[in-house]
């Protein structure tokens, strides 16, 4: 029997489980109870290969006996390496093998094309069709036998090599030609021609030892921009497969709004987002941005936390997961760009208040000082005219009058501050006398006068 200690914490432990925070969940890829990998190979719903775990049409095979186990397209021997949930895939095709003799004469060879009329997949535009060995004129040809696209594989003269390691498809030894960007095609044959001497004999100076280079074998195949050639090729006389690029949509007429009512329509998680096709006549789905997973899924769509992911959603400041969407801000005290490096900067704490409440302050500083300016030249103006005042009631005018009689005479008029200049502030070290009508003091002005001034 447990401790007693232990039994009183069973209920503790079980209410810590509940209040830890529950981790989310890995959206899922396939339908419920039905398996999602062969090999290394993730395989997402609408493909499949148990009974229920597929859409119609996108049904495929594992081959789980094979070590590593392979992945192939439903009745069909097309391997397929890679599997991309946007509306792509890669198969291995083997290349299409015709070898000669040394007269030019056909002895062995393999014939590939690629059917896909049936199902929901399209070659893709972005593969290109190569021709190997020389001389090889390589071509192919859709369903109804139109050529679609092809180039000529030339021999060099005898004084070069094909051993050369830096060989690039350019013609010699080589060709590549591109898949017109209108086409896309259910349907590829291809044909690799052994090229006779006549056949050249329209272009003048052609060396007639053109052919003494000639490979045993040539080969023509359709592959994706990814395939890498190499000299090795040249001499190879035995088949070898090229990975080939595939489209798939939804097969369906009209647009993903006149599909959305059928009940057949392909999206079906919340928080989708449905776009036609590029290269075929369809649809796909997808999940919408803020979310992850399998949009052919019901609940396939989970929200991701962008916080998380600062290579795909940069935030340099405090980041907040949303559902769909996340928030983010620069520090608290910090101001500016928080999805760019150093994008924060510290928040200027003169704030738009405090400039406005400064800036008033300082205005009425100014317009109080300015008042105060003006009281005081009201003020001094008003002063002069008192003492013009008491000049003119004190007999001013009447001395001015005695003063103007005395032409010859000069006199001059001073004013109290020049007065109290010249005698020091009427000090007392100036006085000269004191009488009963007031104190004489002893004036020096600042042109040298000497004069006696009473008070």
């Amino acid at each position: 029997m447990a401790p007693p200690y232990l039994l009183l914490l069973f209920p503790l432990v079980i209410v810590l489980l509940f209040l830890l925070p529950a981790s989310q969940a890995s959206p899922p890829v396939s339908l419920q109870g039905c398996k999602n990998e062969c090999g290394n190979i993730t395989i997402p719903y609408p493909f499949g290969f148990e009974p229920g775990c597929f859409r119609e049409g996108f049904r495929l095979v594992c081959n789980e006996y094979s070590n590593p186990p392979r992945l192939f397209i439903f009745d069909t021997d097309y391997e397929i390496t890679d599997l991309d949930p946007d509306g792509e895939m890669q198969i291995l095709v083997t290349a299409t093998r015709a070898c000669y003799d040394s007269s030019g004469r056909y002895i062995s060879g393999t014939k590939t094309s690629i059917d896909l009329e049936s199902t929901p997949y399209r070659l893709s535009i972005s593969n290109y069709f190569f021709a190997i060995g020389c001389p090889n004129q390589g071509f192919f040809v859709d369903r109804a036998g139109n050529y679609v696209s092809g180039c000529v594989s030339a021999c060099p003269p005898t004084h070069y090599s094909l051993d050369d390691p830096d060989m690039s498809c350019t013609g010699v030894g080589c060709c590549a030609s591109p898949i017109p960007t209108s086409t896309w095609l259910s349907y590829y044959e291809p044909y690799a021609k052994w090229v006779q001497l006549q056949d050249f004999r329209s272009l003048r100076g052609t060396d007639p030892t053109i052919f003494s280079n000639s490979t045993s074998c040539t080969y023509v195949f359709l592959a994706s921009k990814s395939f890498n050639f190499d000299n090795s090729y040249l001499s190879r006389i035995n088949d070898f497969k090229v990975p080939v690029t595939i489209q798939w949509s939804i097969r369906s007429e009209g647009n993903c709004e006149a599909n959305r009512l059928r009940t057949d329509f392909a999206c079906r998680s919340a928080n989708h987002d449905c776009y036609h096709s590029k290269s075929l006549a369809g649809y796909l789905c997808s999940c919408a941005d803020g979310y992850e997973g399998n949009a052919y899924i019901p609940g396939g769509c989970q929200d991701i936390n962008e916080c998380e992911l600062k290579d795909h959603y940069p935030c340099f400041g405090d980041c907040e997961n949303t559902i769909g969407n996340y928030t983010c801000n620069c520090p608290r005290g910090f101001e500016g760009n928080p999805r760019t490096i150093d994008g924060c900067r510290k928040k200027d704490t003169f704030t738009l208040a405090l400039k406005i409440v400064t800036g008033a302050s300082v205005g009425a500083f100014i317009v109080a000082f300015a008042c105060f300016w003006l009281y005081l030249g009201m003020q001094k103006r008003r002063l002069i005219r008192t003492k013009q005042r008491f000049f003119e009631q004190n007999g001013g005018l009447l001395l001015q009058q005695q003063m103007s009689s005395f032409k010859t005479t000069s006199f001059k008029i001073y004013s109290k501050e020049e007065l109290e200049i010249a005698t020091n502030k009427f000090s007392e070290e100036r006085v000269l006398g004191r009488g009963g009508h007031g104190i004489v003091y002893k004036g020096t002005f600042e042109d040298g006068t000497i004069a006696a001034i009473k008070k």
